[in-house]
């Protein structure tokens, strides 16, 4: 139905399209040579680094695998924890990032100061304004101490993925369980 339509007007409008996205998806790895996060944490280890990635890699699928199968047929809420614990992790294990991916996170956060706002109120309304300004100044001040000519260090890619699989592991009873009173 829908895809289907609007894949055929994509198609129309370029119908070079997918040939293109192909030939980018190809020599993306030309252009990239920081692997993931798993990895750059991994590389810490050099002697064992790609058993280390491997290992790690599959620990926090076979974990995304487990919180779907816990998720499957739940509320609504179940639903959006693991959708934003998925969003999270596969940009943890991927083969190659960018910080620029880093956008699609903005669900996953978003989550998480949703419960600090509705489990703390006021106060979690100021935790979530000094998350952010954190985020901002911190980000910005690893990046411009980090930086090697024009390309991003390997630590640039650690600290949004990491802190927000923890925030939502914090997040998660409330996420799925709690309903507020008044509702």
């Amino acid at each position: 139905g829908t895809i289907t339509g609007l894949l055929a007007v994509s198609v129309l409008l370029i119908p070079d399209w997918p040939v293109m996205w192909l030939r980018q998806l190809l020599e993306h790895p030309t252009y990239t040579y920081i692997g993931s996060p798993v990895e750059i944490l991994a590389d810490a280890f050099p002697s064992m680094s790609g058993v280390i990635a491997v290992a790690m890699g599959g620990a926090l699928t076979l974990y995304l695998f487990w919180e779907w199968a816990k998720a499957a047929g739940k509320a609504d809420r179940w639903f959006q924890w693991a959708a934003a614990l998925t969003i999270v992790v596969t940009n943890l294990v991927v083969f190659r990032t960018a910080t620029t991916n880093y956008v699609v996170l903005l669900p996953a956060l978003c989550l998480i100061f949703s419960v600090l706002t509705d489990r703390w109120r006021a106060k979690g309304d100021v935790v979530v304004l000094l998350a952010m300004v954190a985020l901002l100044f911190g980000l910005w001040g690893l990046f411009l101490t980090t930086i090697e000519g024009n390309v991003e260090s390997p630590l640039m890619y650690l600290p949004v993925p990491i802190l927000t699989l923890f925030g939502l592991w914090w997040a998660r009873w409330w996420a799925i369980r709690a309903i507020r009173l008044s509702q």
